[in-house]
Parts: C-alpha cells; sequence; structure tokens
C-alpha cells in the first residue's frame, strides 16, 4: 500500500514539474 500511494503521490509531483517544464520548453521553443 505504501508503494502504491508513494507511486502516486512521486507521479503527481512529476507530473506537476514535467507540465511546468513543459510550458516552459513551449515558450522557448515559439520565441526560437
Amino acid at each position: 500500500d505504501k508503494r502504491l500511494v508513494q507511486s502516486l503521490v512521486l507521479d503527481a509531483v512529476v507530473t506537476g514539474t514535467f507540465n511546468k517544464r513543459d510550458s516552459t520548453t513551449m515558450h522557448k521553443e515559439d520565441t526560437q
């Protein structure tokens, strides 16, 4: 159970970070 919860939390954190990075990357690509 702990592994499942930990994976869900980690996935949420990674997804949030990835979304922020993806937005920044998109802006950079638009600039270039």
